[in-house]
């Protein structure tokens, strides 16, 4: 997929600010989860072992309908395993009364951001785009999104983070979150990135990644244990986060049968849920993913902040639409029309 950029917008300069004072004071460990608010449906999240997916224990419902009132705000960020999620979500958001803002940039991660190397699916070498260029770019492209679309709940999903890439900016020596090393500081990095999409006060939902086989043929990173290793520090980041943070299980739904998940072209059903390059999602899997996904959003809304009664002000992005990379890329990927 090429490097097109979603047009940025930038943030007022008090948010800059603002930003560039929270960003020089220490992040600091994040303390465990105290209390029982780790809010992980029983089918729709789950913990990783290194090999095996086992699931949550079952969580209490909520009572009543978790659609009612203003439609739920919600911003997507992440990679183009995001964007192309996002597709299917905004076709389906209306139907759980969701208004989707999807702010997702090709190939722009928190581990690409946070460690600024560059992961070896990239066909061309070289530095990252924006606004992945650095941790205060992206985080700062953020709070921009945050202050201007106002979201109640935010949706982060990613398959950068599990990719091979650069030990260090240029480097040759290339590294995994199969490296223990390289998972905890990506723990802590990922740690970090919810407290900034936490810091206007929205509940955020960290997903796993979703099973690859590049081109159907697959290579080095589609590497289960990498797939494994990185669904612990969502969960992880998930506990540790004092409610800020819930896990989604991407990776079971979009797993295909058996477990642990692993590449399918096709749901059991028959529906193509994913695109011939073996990375991206369909809109029909995306739309497959929605139900669980928006019902889990109004749930962790609701158990933050209640109803959401006020109407925020209009998003800076027109909602529920389509992701301009994949309306220009869809053919290139192989996605299903």
């Amino acid at each position: 997929m090429s490097d097109e950029q979603i047009a940025p917008t930038e943030p007022p300069a008090e948010v800059v600010s603002e930003h560039r004072r929270a960003r020089r004071r220490s992040w600091g460990p994040i303390a465990r989860l105290g209390g029982a608010f780790t809010l992980v449906a029983a089918t729709l999240a789950a913990a990783f072992s290194i090999n095996v997916l086992s699931a949550a224990p079952a969580q209490p419902t909520l009572k009543g309908s978790p659609h009612a009132g203003r439609p739920l705000r919600v911003l997507l960020v992440g990679d183009s395993l995001a964007g192309t999620l996002g597709v299917g979500l905004a076709s389906a958001a209306r139907a759980s009364n969701v208004e989707l803002v999807n702010a997702a940039m090709v190939g722009c991660s928190v581990a690409i951001a946070w460690n600024q190397g560059w992961a070896s699916t990239v066909g061309v070498p070289g530095p990252p785009a924006y606004p992945c260029q650095s941790r205060d770019q992206l985080t700062t492209y953020w709070v921009g999104l945050l202050r201007s679309d106002r979201p109640d709940v935010v949706i982060y999903a990613s398959h950068m983070d599990t990719v091979e890439q650069e030990s260090s900016p240029g480097s040759s020596t290339m590294i995994s979150v199969a490296d223990p090393s390289f998972a905890g500081r990506l723990t802590q990095s990922l740690s970090e990135a919810v407290s900034v999409l936490h810091s206007t006060g929205a509940s955020v939902i960290v997903t796993n990644s979703a099973p690859t086989k590049t081109n159907l043929v697959g290579n080095a990173n589609d590497a289960p244990a990498s797939l494994a290793a990185y669904g612990v520090v969502v969960n992880e980041v998930a506990a540790s986060s004092r409610g800020a943070a819930t896990a989604f299980d991407l990776a079971g739904i979009l797993g295909g049968p058996g477990s642990p998940p692993s590449f399918s072209l096709a749901s059991p059903a028959g529906v193509e849920w994913r695109c011939l390059d073996g990375i991206h999602v369909s809109q029909a899997g995306g739309e497959l993913v929605a139900p669980a996904l928006f019902l889990l959003a109004w749930q962790v809304s609701l158990v933050a902040h209640g109803p959401p009664l006020e109407r925020p002000a209009p998003p800076l992005r027109e909602v529920n639409q389509p992701w301009a990379p994949y309306l220009a890329q869809r053919h290139a990927m192989g996605c299903p029309q």
